[in-house]
Protein backbone atom coordinates (compact mmCIF):
# COMPACT_ATOMS: atom_id res chain seq x y z
CA UNK A 1 0.00 0.00 0.00
CA UNK A 2 1.58 3.27 -1.16
CA UNK A 3 0.37 5.44 1.69
CA UNK A 4 1.92 8.89 1.56
CA UNK A 5 2.43 10.13 5.12
CA UNK A 6 2.89 13.66 3.82
CA UNK A 7 -0.79 13.66 2.82
CA UNK A 8 -1.78 12.74 6.39
CA UNK A 9 0.30 15.67 7.59
CA UNK A 10 -1.42 17.96 5.08
CA UNK A 11 -4.82 16.79 6.34
CA UNK A 12 -3.75 17.67 9.88
CA UNK A 13 -2.59 21.16 8.89
CA UNK A 14 -5.84 21.84 7.02
CA UNK A 15 -7.91 20.63 9.98
CA UNK A 16 -6.02 22.92 12.38
CA UNK A 17 -6.41 25.96 10.12
CA UNK A 18 -10.13 25.34 9.71
CA UNK A 19 -10.71 24.69 13.42
CA UNK A 20 -8.64 27.48 14.95
CA UNK A 21 -9.02 30.18 12.32
CA UNK A 22 -12.15 29.74 10.19
CA UNK A 23 -14.53 28.17 12.75
CA UNK A 24 -13.21 30.47 15.48
CA UNK A 25 -14.09 33.38 13.22
CA UNK A 26 -17.55 31.93 12.48
CA UNK A 27 -18.31 31.32 16.17
CA UNK A 28 -17.02 34.57 17.67
CA UNK A 29 -16.64 36.91 14.66
CA UNK A 30 -13.01 37.25 15.71
CA UNK A 31 -10.01 37.47 13.41
CA UNK A 32 -7.00 37.77 15.74
CA UNK A 33 -4.46 37.37 12.92
CA UNK A 34 -6.14 39.98 10.75
CA UNK A 35 -6.43 37.64 7.75
CA UNK A 36 -8.14 39.34 4.84
CA UNK A 37 -11.10 37.47 3.31
CA UNK A 38 -10.85 34.94 6.14
CA UNK A 39 -14.21 33.46 5.13
CA UNK A 40 -12.47 32.01 2.07
CA UNK A 41 -10.59 29.62 4.33
CA UNK A 42 -13.75 27.50 4.21
CA UNK A 43 -12.70 26.31 0.74
CA UNK A 44 -9.77 24.47 2.32
CA UNK A 45 -12.33 21.80 3.25
CA UNK A 46 -12.42 20.76 -0.39
CA UNK A 47 -8.78 19.78 -0.20
CA UNK A 48 -9.97 16.86 1.94
CA UNK A 49 -11.89 15.62 -1.10
CA UNK A 50 -8.91 16.15 -3.39
CA UNK A 51 -6.63 14.21 -1.03
CA UNK A 52 -9.24 11.44 -0.67
CA UNK A 53 -9.57 11.10 -4.43
CA UNK A 54 -5.80 10.96 -4.78
CA UNK A 55 -5.38 8.39 -1.99
CA UNK A 56 -8.22 6.10 -3.05
CA UNK A 57 -7.13 5.96 -6.69
CA UNK A 58 -3.53 5.39 -5.63
CA UNK A 59 -4.18 2.67 -3.06
CA UNK A 60 -7.66 1.18 -3.34
CA UNK A 61 -8.43 0.53 -6.99
CA UNK A 62 -7.32 -3.10 -6.73
CA UNK A 63 -9.07 -3.62 -3.39
CA UNK A 64 -12.41 -2.57 -4.86
CA UNK A 65 -12.59 -5.70 -7.04
CA UNK A 66 -12.15 -7.90 -3.96
CA UNK A 67 -14.66 -6.18 -1.67
CA UNK A 68 -18.41 -5.76 -1.58
CA UNK A 69 -19.84 -2.27 -1.41
CA UNK A 70 -20.71 -2.84 2.26
CA UNK A 71 -17.14 -3.93 3.11
CA UNK A 72 -15.62 -1.01 1.21
CA UNK A 73 -17.86 1.62 2.79
CA UNK A 74 -17.56 0.13 6.28
CA UNK A 75 -13.76 0.16 6.06
CA UNK A 76 -13.81 3.84 5.15
CA UNK A 77 -16.55 5.08 7.47
CA UNK A 78 -15.61 3.05 10.57
CA UNK A 79 -12.44 5.12 10.93
CA UNK A 80 -14.26 8.30 11.84
CA UNK A 81 -17.99 7.59 12.40
CA UNK A 82 -17.75 6.70 16.13
CA UNK A 83 -16.15 10.08 16.87
CA UNK A 84 -18.69 11.85 14.66
CA UNK A 85 -21.58 10.07 16.40
CA UNK A 86 -20.27 10.97 19.86
CA UNK A 87 -19.65 14.65 19.07
CA UNK A 88 -23.05 14.98 17.36
CA UNK A 89 -24.92 13.69 20.39
CA UNK A 90 -22.81 15.79 22.74
CA UNK A 91 -23.76 18.82 20.64
CA UNK A 92 -27.45 17.86 20.80
CA UNK A 93 -27.29 17.51 24.58
CA UNK A 94 -25.54 20.87 24.97
CA UNK A 95 -28.13 22.55 22.72
CA UNK A 96 -30.95 21.12 24.84
CA UNK A 97 -29.27 22.21 28.10
CA UNK A 98 -28.68 25.72 26.80
CA UNK A 99 -32.31 26.04 25.72
CA UNK A 100 -33.43 24.64 29.07
CA UNK A 101 -31.39 27.29 30.88
CA UNK A 102 -32.89 30.18 28.88
CA UNK A 103 -36.36 28.64 29.13
CA UNK A 104 -36.96 28.15 25.42
CA UNK A 105 -37.84 24.60 24.49
CA UNK A 106 -39.88 25.49 21.43
CA UNK A 107 -38.01 23.92 18.49
CA UNK A 108 -40.61 24.88 15.88
CA UNK A 109 -39.04 26.49 12.82
CA UNK A 110 -35.48 25.70 13.94
CA UNK A 111 -32.90 23.12 12.89
CA UNK A 112 -32.43 22.02 16.51
CA UNK A 113 -35.01 19.26 16.26
CA UNK A 114 -35.22 15.47 16.04
CA UNK A 115 -35.58 15.51 12.25
CA UNK A 116 -32.28 17.33 11.73
CA UNK A 117 -30.60 15.19 14.39
CA UNK A 118 -31.54 12.07 12.40
CA UNK A 119 -30.26 13.68 9.20
CA UNK A 120 -26.93 14.17 10.97
CA UNK A 121 -26.80 10.62 12.33
CA UNK A 122 -27.43 9.14 8.87
CA UNK A 123 -24.95 11.55 7.23
CA UNK A 124 -27.51 13.11 4.93
CA UNK A 125 -27.54 16.53 6.55
CA UNK A 126 -25.75 19.68 5.37
CA UNK A 127 -24.50 19.44 1.81
CA UNK A 128 -26.29 16.19 0.92
CA UNK A 129 -30.04 16.61 1.37
CA UNK A 130 -30.02 20.35 2.11
CA UNK A 131 -27.73 23.37 2.08
CA UNK A 132 -28.45 24.56 5.62
CA UNK A 133 -26.33 23.78 8.69
CA UNK A 134 -27.49 21.89 11.76
CA UNK A 135 -26.04 20.29 14.91
CA UNK A 136 -22.52 19.06 14.04
CA UNK A 137 -21.86 21.83 11.53
CA UNK A 138 -18.10 21.32 10.94
CA UNK A 139 -18.74 17.68 9.98
CA UNK A 140 -20.93 18.50 6.96
CA UNK A 141 -18.24 17.21 4.59
CA UNK A 142 -18.41 13.65 5.97
CA UNK A 143 -21.79 12.91 4.41
CA UNK A 144 -20.64 14.41 1.10
CA UNK A 145 -17.44 12.35 1.31
CA UNK A 146 -19.47 9.14 1.64
CA UNK A 147 -21.26 10.01 -1.62
CA UNK A 148 -17.88 10.34 -3.34
CA UNK A 149 -16.78 7.00 -1.86
CA UNK A 150 -19.87 5.34 -3.30
CA UNK A 151 -19.45 6.81 -6.80
CA UNK A 152 -15.75 5.89 -6.81
CA UNK A 153 -16.58 2.29 -5.88
CA UNK A 154 -19.23 2.00 -8.60
CA UNK A 155 -16.87 3.30 -11.27
CA UNK A 156 -13.93 1.12 -10.28
CA UNK A 157 -16.10 -1.97 -9.77
CA UNK A 158 -17.62 -1.67 -13.22
CA UNK A 159 -16.22 -3.99 -15.87
CA UNK A 160 -16.23 -1.34 -18.58
CA UNK A 161 -12.89 -0.58 -20.20
CA UNK A 162 -13.66 3.14 -20.50
CA UNK A 163 -13.85 3.93 -16.79
CA UNK A 164 -12.12 7.25 -17.26
CA UNK A 165 -15.06 8.49 -19.31
CA UNK A 166 -17.15 8.26 -16.14
CA UNK A 167 -14.56 10.33 -14.24
CA UNK A 168 -14.77 12.98 -16.95
CA UNK A 169 -18.58 12.97 -16.77
CA UNK A 170 -18.38 13.16 -12.97
CA UNK A 171 -16.09 16.17 -13.26
CA UNK A 172 -18.41 17.87 -15.75
CA UNK A 173 -21.33 17.32 -13.35
CA UNK A 174 -19.35 19.01 -10.58
CA UNK A 175 -18.49 21.97 -12.81
CA UNK A 176 -22.11 22.33 -13.92
CA UNK A 177 -23.54 22.23 -10.40
CA UNK A 178 -21.03 24.80 -9.12
CA UNK A 179 -21.04 27.10 -12.12
CA UNK A 180 -24.69 26.95 -13.19
CA UNK A 181 -26.28 25.85 -9.96
CA UNK A 182 -29.52 23.91 -9.61
CA UNK A 183 -32.68 26.03 -9.57
CA UNK A 184 -34.24 23.92 -6.81
CA UNK A 185 -33.08 22.06 -3.72
CA UNK A 186 -32.18 18.56 -4.80
CA UNK A 187 -30.17 15.93 -2.89
CA UNK A 188 -26.66 15.21 -4.25
CA UNK A 189 -26.76 18.35 -6.41
CA UNK A 190 -26.07 20.92 -3.71
CA UNK A 191 -23.21 23.39 -4.05
CA UNK A 192 -21.14 21.40 -1.54
CA UNK A 193 -21.64 18.20 -3.55
CA UNK A 194 -20.69 19.94 -6.79
CA UNK A 195 -17.45 21.31 -5.34
CA UNK A 196 -16.63 17.93 -3.79
CA UNK A 197 -17.14 16.12 -7.12
CA UNK A 198 -14.77 18.52 -8.84
CA UNK A 199 -12.14 18.32 -6.09
CA UNK A 200 -12.35 14.50 -5.75
CA UNK A 201 -11.95 13.98 -9.51
CA UNK A 202 -9.04 16.41 -9.53
CA UNK A 203 -7.39 14.20 -6.92
CA UNK A 204 -8.05 11.12 -9.08
CA UNK A 205 -6.49 12.88 -12.06
CA UNK A 206 -3.38 13.84 -10.11
CA UNK A 207 -3.07 10.26 -8.84
CA UNK A 208 -3.24 9.01 -12.41
CA UNK A 209 -0.37 11.36 -13.29
CA UNK A 210 1.56 10.22 -10.23
CA UNK A 211 1.18 6.54 -11.16
CA UNK A 212 1.67 6.59 -14.89
CA UNK A 213 4.01 9.56 -15.32
CA UNK A 214 7.33 10.28 -13.62
CA UNK A 215 6.77 11.47 -10.01
CA UNK A 216 8.65 14.72 -10.60
CA UNK A 217 6.24 15.49 -13.46
CA UNK A 218 3.31 14.82 -11.16
CA UNK A 219 4.72 17.29 -8.63
CA UNK A 220 5.12 19.83 -11.41
CA UNK A 221 1.51 19.24 -12.46
CA UNK A 222 0.29 19.89 -8.90
CA UNK A 223 2.30 23.12 -8.74
CA UNK A 224 0.88 24.23 -12.08
CA UNK A 225 -2.66 23.31 -10.95
CA UNK A 226 -2.33 25.35 -7.73
CA UNK A 227 -0.84 28.30 -9.60
CA UNK A 228 -3.59 28.17 -12.21
CA UNK A 229 -6.26 27.87 -9.55
CA UNK A 230 -4.99 30.94 -7.77
CA UNK A 231 -4.32 33.13 -10.80
CA UNK A 232 -7.23 32.29 -13.09
CA UNK A 233 -10.64 33.47 -11.95
CA UNK A 234 -12.52 31.12 -14.27
CA UNK A 235 -11.36 27.93 -12.62
CA UNK A 236 -10.61 29.55 -9.27
CA UNK A 237 -14.25 30.52 -8.86
CA UNK A 238 -15.19 26.84 -8.66
CA UNK A 239 -13.37 26.64 -5.34
CA UNK A 240 -13.67 30.25 -4.13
Amino acid sequence: MNRLKSLDGLRGIIALVLAFLFHYYCSFSANPLGISNIERLSTLAYLFFLISGFGLFLNCRQQVTQMSIAQFMLKRVSKWYPLFFATTFCTAILIYISRLIVGNLDFTGTTDNLYHLLLNVFLIHSGVAEDGQSFNTPAWFLGVLVINYFIFYCIERSKLSSKYVFYVLWTILGIYVVHKGVPFAFPLLTTQCGCSYLAFCTGVGLAYIYIYIKPYKAANSIIRFCSYNGSNDTYGDYFW
